[in-house]
């Protein structure tokens, strides 16, 4: 009597007594998708190929867009002599008074050079901002607040950046 479990009462197990005639028989049912099954199988082993090949490839790849970003350092050196002639190396220290979406305003000691309509590089613990000074005013005796607009870098700044901001 056939054992039951959890899944219902199952049928006996036993051994194929003609493996080859249950095999023949199999693949005469499977005739109607002989193509299809044609077919995966050479998908199959196309895909096992191609996850070998692929590795080799992909690494061909990286290394060939790794070459086309290698900066041109000779560019970069005269962008950077044409660019740290306009600015001044002076640092001048700051105080943010305030920030809103129209721009930041920082105070300034009112003995610091004239800003007032000069791009400026900001330089703090977490922040670099390069920035337009668009207004200045005073703010109490011994400070002066200077409002600025945040600028894009262009590729002439970042070298300035990169080569005197460490």
């Amino acid at each position: 009597m056939p054992r039951s479990g959890p899944g219902g009462p199952h049928g006996v197990h036993e051994k194929s007594k003609d493996f080859f005639g249950s095999m023949k028989r199999l693949v005469s049912n499977l005739k109607p998708w002989k193509m299809i099954m044609n077919f995966a199988l050479v998908l199959a082993m196309v895909s096992a190929i191609l996850s070998l090949i692929a590795p080799n490839q992909l690494s061909n790849v990286t290394d060939v867009i790794t070459d086309g970003l290698a900066p041109n350092v000779e560019k970069l050196k005269e962008i950077t002599t044409t660019i740290s002639a306009s600015f001044s190396e002076e640092k001048i220290p700051v105080k943010v008074a305030n920030v809103s979406p129209l721009g930041m305003g920082v105070l300034v000691d009112k003995g610091a050079p004239e800003l007032l309509n000069k791009d400026i590089i900001i330089v703090a613990d977490c922040l670099v901002m390069y920035a337009h000074v668009n207004r200045i005013a005073d703010y109490d005796e011994t400070h002066n607040i200077v409002g600025i607009n945040g600028k894009t870098f262009d590729d002439a700044t970042l070298g300035y950046l990169f080569e005197h901001i460490g």
